[in-house]
């Protein structure tokens, strides 16, 4: 699986992804990963973030994560155990914050997700998570 992952791809959508770690998500060299349903913990993706931060994933522009890994939380417990550790920025109440998603060789829709959270890769690179019930968003700019 982890051959199929390093390739250059575009957009790849998983629906349960019950076998997906944490390895198998910094090796994906992909611009687009939208995971519906996934063992991987809050903590997780607390790593996946930082490595983030430090550099891997060059290619990711967004990420998009569902599933139980956010049951029995509330939202903003589940977003602290996300950003434990990570100096981010609350964006502002009220503002929303459009981007750009790929859908496809030839096709983009903007979208717009109201709040969130700043936080700055070390090569300055900035990026949005957002946290709805069941699902996270980390979209760069």
């Amino acid at each position: 699986m982890s051959q199929f992952f390093i390739q250059n791809l575009d957009y790849i959508e998983i629906g349960t992804a019950s076998s997906l770690t944490l390895d198998d998500l910094l090796l994906m060299n992909i611009s687009e990963i939208k995971i519906n349903k996934t063992r991987m913990t809050g903590k997780d993706f607390n790593r996946f973030i930082k490595h983030w931060i430090s550099g891997s994933n060059p290619r990711l522009r967004y990420l998009t994560v569902g599933g139980p890994l956010t049951d029995g939380y509330e939202k903003e417990q589940y977003e602290r155990e996300l950003l434990q550790g990570i100096y981010h920025r609350k964006m502002a109440d009220g503002k929303k914050r459009p981007f750009v998603r790929y859908m496809g060789l030839y096709e983009e829709r903007t979208e717009t997700i109201p709040g969130g959270s700043y936080i700055r890769r070390k090569d300055g690179t900035e990026a949005t998570v957002h946290f709805e019930y069941l699902r996270f968003h980390l979209i760069l700019q």
